[in-house]
């Protein structure tokens, strides 16, 4: 299987998945896609690397300083600036940038029309190279004057301070922002008819309303979003695809339900527990459940009826608690992704959060008296062939990874709560 993520911080709000899913879906690929938490570009690369994935779609604060860390980028890559797309092939992970194909896929015809450009990062990067090399007039502005102003030498662009924008919106044909946070710099009475806005920010967009108002012909982030996304993977699978719009279902799942899952040691029942009580939503571990109503520990009903038997229990147990009325967080065993029924039930019913923790992480927490699977065989090569062989399920089975390698389980509860998943 190929497995695929996009990352950046934050990640948990990100349509990518849905996207990148159905076009697998569509194409009958053996491909999946999923959110990598990360705390810094860094760290990104380093899960990419460990997991050995495929592919990487990478998003804000990110695109720039992820590049350091690949061993190749592209031509197009290197003019803006910024990397938004990661491929591994042969032993080499090449970076490029499909922000271009976006813009320009999702614009009317730019050349000699008056751009104001909101904003100096990756994106901006990417909307300056591309409207550059289309004939456009862009002036930029941004709320770190000398970052526009170093992006606007970099690509021959006007830059002008805030308090000018009042003065020249007049005369602009486009507005595009790719300022986040709801930070908006242009006031509503300040726009007409006559302008067109073009809005990098999907997910909350500040401008969406009054151009609704006052009928301005508003583009909406997601078709960037899906116009990068399909040379993207072009590069990906290395096949076209024929979609529109509306072909993507773009609704994120409830936030009622919460599974974690992740190999043993990766911290689910602790932290499920905690985050319980930080967040008053119930707790149940499907291990004690199971072991409640069995009568006997996990090691003991492995022993006595199989490793089987444990999983069909699992998967009882899931659908037990997703029927159960209101908000509550499920740990789970580690192998309980190993059932095809276990991960459909997950899919459909629950927000899931991988919980990852490399090899060394697991062996340093592990005691293997308590591990089924571990006990007569703890070493380091018996925990990776595990957690290699169940790598596809836990990837098939996540909206969300964090890295809790390195993380006290304090940092991984802070983490999960500002995510906004929860």
């Amino acid at each position: 299987m190929n497995i695929f993520a996009v990352t950046g911080n934050p990640i948990a709000f990100s349509k990518s998945p849905n996207i990148f899913n159905t076009f697998f879906n569509i194409n009958n690929d053996d491909a999946t896609y999923f959110r990598l938490n990360a705390d810094s570009a860094k760290e990104a690369i380093t899960v990419f690397n460990e997991l050995e994935l495929s592919g990487m779609s990478v998003t804000a604060p990110f695109k720039t300083d992820i590049m350091q860390y690949i061993d190749e980028v592209d031509d197009i890559a290197k003019q803006i600036g910024s990397v938004n797309t990661i491929i591994r092939k042969n032993n080499k992970l090449i970076g490029y940038n499909t922000d271009y194909n976006g813009i320009i896929d999702s614009l009317p015809n730019v050349e000699n029309k008056n751009i104001l450009l909101l904003g100096a990062g990756g994106a901006a990067k990417a909307v300056a190279y591309s409207l550059k090399q289309n004939g456009a007039n862009i002036t930029i502005v941004n709320r770190t004057e000398n970052k526009a102003t170093d992006l606007a030498g970099k690509f021959n662009l006007s830059p002008i301070n805030i308090s000018n924008i009042k003065s020249i919106i007049k005369n602009i044909d486009i507005i595009i922002n790719t300022i986040p946070n709801s930070i908006k710099l242009i006031k509503d009475e300040w726009l007409n008819s006559n302008h067109i806005i073009f809005d990098a920010i999907y997910n909350n967009s500040v401008y969406k309303e009054i151009a609704k108002k006052k009928s301005i012909q508003f583009i909406d982030g997601k078709t960037w979003l899906l116009n990068q996304a399909i040379p993207a993977y072009k590069l990906f699978i290395g096949k076209d695809i024929n979609i529109s719009i509306s072909d993507i279902n773009f609704e994120q799942k409830s936030k009622e339900k919460i599974i974690l899952v992740g190999f043993m040691g990766s911290g689910k029942s602790t932290i499920a527990e905690k985050l319980s009580e930080k967040l008053n939503m119930k707790h149940f571990s499907t291990d004690t459940v199971i072991s409640v109503r069995e009568g006997m520990s996990i090691n003991d009903i492995f022993e006595k009826h199989g490793e089987q038997y444990f999983r069909d229990a699992e998967e009882q147990i899931l659908n037990m608690l997703c029927s159960m009325a209101g908000k509550g967080i499920v740990s789970t065993g580690g192998g309980v992704v190993l059932s095809e029924k276990s991960r459909k039930i997950i899919d459909k019913n629950y927000q899931s959060i991988w919980l990852y923790a490399n090899t060394d992480a697991i062996m340093k927490r592990t005691e293997p008296e308590n591990r089924p699977l571990l006990k007569n065989n703890f070493t380091k090569e018996r925990v990776t062939e595990l957690m290699n062989g169940r790598k596809d399920f836990y990837s098939q089975s996540c909206d969300l990874l964090v890295n809790t390698s390195y993380k006290t389980i304090d940092e991984v509860i802070n983490l999960l709560i500002k995510s906004e998943l929860l």
